[in-house]
């Protein structure tokens, strides 16, 4: 299972098994690589157009329930699998096609809160270097610095993470 004493977890050591399921999305999950490039070309498109705090924080809170969503689904179709074995059952189908409907009808609820920061900020105006929303570039800033980082760990540790994934799946790597 788990490295570590099992009665209680340090916060950093619970931290560290959070950010390792995430990059373990992140190399398995071809929509979570997805997710994870729509977002940060978002951040980039507000650094450079700088729209109203509230509209960068709509983005930022749309992009972290996404990717929750995506995490949540990847959760339950590895539980599935688990469980089902290679055996294809009908509750197990609805299961995986229930999570994959939440996945996708947030995805599209960020559509919505996209389409309506391109709308709110026409005409667009290259404002990378100026003093206008000063707040919202901060943010737009750092969760693509987070992007970034978790993106980075991922790539680094991306062979650790199909080690695991393969050893736990029973193969002879």
């Amino acid at each position: 299972m788990r490295d570590g004493p099992e009665p209680g977890y340090t916060l950093r050591t619970s931290m560290r098994f959070a950010l390792d399921g995430l990059c373990h999305a992140l190399v398995h999950e071809r929509n979570m690589r997805i997710h994870f490039a729509t977002a940060a070309a978002v951040f980039i498109f507000e650094l450079i157009v700088r729209p109203a705090p509230a509209l960068v924080v709509w983005t930022v809170f749309t992009a972290a329930l996404v990717v929750a969503a995506e995490l949540q689904n990847t959760a339950i179709e590895r539980l599935t699998d688990l469980t089902t074995g290679t055996r294809w059952h009908v509750l197990a189908k609805a299961a995986k096609d229930l999570a994959a409907a939440m996945v996708l009808t947030l995805a599209f609820a960020s559509v919505v809160v996209g389409l309506y920061l391109l709308w709110a900020t026409w005409p667009w105006r290259w404002r990378l270097f100026s003093h206008v929303h000063v707040a919202g570039a901060w943010l737009s800033l750092l969760s693509l610095v987070c992007l970034g980082a978790v993106a980075w760990r991922a790539w680094r540790d991306r062979q650790q993470f199909r080690l695991a994934s393969a050893r736990d799946e029973g193969s002879d790597l």
